[in-house]
């Protein structure tokens, strides 16, 4: 945490900067985390750079005025990002489009809650019980759901409980 300067507590985001990883609305949503539900703490968003599309990130972030409150680390190692992952309050995934999405089941095997987009392949990897959906086109539904993970202390337990069984289902 010293090393990338994160402040606990934190969501974490892991995978690569793309649009179709739809972290312009995650950084909306991480907004309306904190100013409409009073969310103090900050997002960590991990991974491989697009250097088309990081312009666009940190405008975004300087644009809701979120730059002490995001931490962008890029790429870590293995190692960091496992700490990383068992140090996150939850992890949140709105990807629009997936093949085939391993940081949720990443995240479920460090016992992490998942908050996840209700599209393409991710329902069906992470399974429906097994972590809390939301619109990934719809900001606020966004923040709503990572509240709800954030508030709810026997919703966190449960989808800890369920994401290490899921994962269980996977080599």
């Amino acid at each position: 945490l010293e090393k990338y300067n994160i402040h606990a507590p934190y969501l974490l985001y892991t995978g690569v900067w793309r649009s179709h990883e739809n972290l312009l609305r995650l950084i909306e949503a991480f907004h309306i985390l904190k100013t409409d539900y009073d969310f103090d703490g900050s997002l960590v968003i991990t991974g491989r750079k697009d250097a088309l599309y990081e312009p666009e990130l940190k405008q975004k972030t300087f644009s809701l005025q979120l730059e002490n409150d995001i931490v962008f680390t890029g790429l870590v190692s293995d190692g960091e990002l496992v700490l990383l992952y068992n140090g996150a309050l939850a992890y949140v995934f709105p990807s629009l489009y997936e093949g085939f999405g391993l940081p949720p089941l990443e995240a479920m095997q460090c016992g992490v809650p998942v908050v996840a987009a209700n599209s393409s392949s991710i329902p069906e990897i992470c399974g429906m019980d097994n972590a809390l959906f939301f619109d990934p086109h719809n900001p606020k539904d966004m923040a709503q759901k990572i509240y709800e993970v954030l508030s709810q202390k026997s919703l966190r337990e449960k989808l800890v409980a369920k994401g290490l069984e899921r994962v269980k289902q996977f080599s």
